[in-house]
């Protein structure tokens, strides 16, 4: 095992490989030790490897630095799951930006049934706080896990408000896993561990610098099936954190606020762009994403029955549409094959008809 984790940091290390090249070898080859003991030749039929990156591939690694990493790893009971690794968030595999590998502490599961993401401000109100607190403890009956980034505000509300409603909360960080940043929220991260825990792209050593938030943004988008943002200003992390949870086809949930509230324009603007749906409470969230639907939906044997009047094209899109608890409109272009202004012609029939409803985020499910 310590000869293929060596051999995993040394791939992610090596110069030129990056994030994308470092997945396309994993994945061509099943192994980072496939990848180090590979040829130019066979380095050379994966597409994008040119010479530049296999002498990168090839040149000597910095022993001593993977020594200490190993050593770190193996002291502080520290989880590396790649991309190939059954424990890696595999909600965050269909993303091109993902990155390779991860470090976990903790008690992690990042591939619960049900996982969602609470951001916001860092200069939050008490009206935030508040919220956040009713927001989480409303969700404990469905047993969520509660990602949040471990930052000031409702970052570490959400993480204290899972702690205290008995769920899992795993914390995003944008450094390593040798520091907490904040330090004050140190107590916290520790009480994490045993119930969840948290999770980086860093190795030990990396600094919480400016340009590793965005980044650890895109973690914190990309691993949850939603995301609920409370009180933000329009720029901020948690409006990149929203905006990519889009680009994801994840849920983006907000808070509505006063329209001269600086800490809610954020929330008001996401909502007037229909970037996020608008909540009040934990039942709007789980109602948008079906979890109190679970008992009451009928099989699929019987729904053809419930609309006997939906014509032949109307019924295929309604059938396809009820395979899942929310499709976004992409997938749907692409299982039917329509052209844009049929397929939105069809899926305003189907909502006059009662028989499906629009969701945030250009996504569609059945009745």
């Amino acid at each position: 095992m310590s000869e293929a984790l060596r051999s995993l940091l040394a791939l992610t290390a090596a110069e030129g490989i990056g994030d994308m090249y470092a997945k396309k070898l994993l994945r061509h080859f099943g192994s980072a030790e496939a990848v180090m003991q590979a040829s130019e030749k066979e380095l050379r039929r994966v597409e994008g490897i040119d010479s530049a990156r296999v002498r990168g591939l090839k040149a000597p690694v910095d022993a001593a630095r993977i020594d200490a990493e190993l050593e770190f790893i193996a002291k502080n009971n520290i989880r590396v799951s790649s991309i190939l690794d059954s424990s890696y968030p595999q909600r965050l595999l269909d993303n091109a930006d993902a990155p390779p590998l991860l470090y976990s502490k903790g008690n992690v599961d990042a591939n619960m049934s049900k996982v969602l993401a609470v951001v916001g401000s860092r200069k939050n109100t008490a009206i935030g706080k508040q919220f956040t607190e009713e927001l989480v403890a409303g969700l404990a009956p469905y047993k969520p896990c509660i990602v949040s980034g471990l930052a000031y505000g409702i970052d570490i509300a959400a993480h204290k408000a899972a702690l205290e409603a008995g769920l899992s909360t795993i914390g995003v960080l944008a450094h390593g896993l040798d520091r907490i940043y904040p330090a004050a929220h140190r107590e916290v991260a520790l009480r994490m561990q045993d119930q969840g825990g948290l999770m980086t792209e860093y190795m030990s050593g990396t600094n919480p610098d400016r340009q590793n938030f965005p980044s650890r943004n895109r973690i914190v988008a990309g691993m949850c099936d939603g995301i609920i943002v409370v009180e933000t200003a329009q720029k901020g992390g948690a409006m990149i954190t929203a905006k990519l949870a889009l680009s994801y086809n994840r849920q983006v949930f907000a808070l509505p606020g006063r329209y001269n509230d600086p800490r809610s324009e954020g929330c008001n603007y996401l909502i007037k762009t229909n970037i996020a749906g608008l909540i009040t409470s934990a039942e709007d969230v789980a109602e948008e994403l079906g979890w109190n639907r679970g008992e009451q939906k009928q099989p699929m044997t019987v729904q053809p029955k419930l609309f006997d009047t939906l014509s032949g094209e109307e019924q295929v899109l309604y059938d396809i549409i009820s395979e899942k608890e929310g499709i976004h409109i992409d997938e749907l272009l692409i299982k039917t094959g329509m052209e844009n202004a049929a397929l939105a012609s069809l899926l305003l029939q189907l909502e006059f008809a009662n028989a499906i409803s629009s969701m945030p985020g250009k996504r569609y499910r059945a009745v």
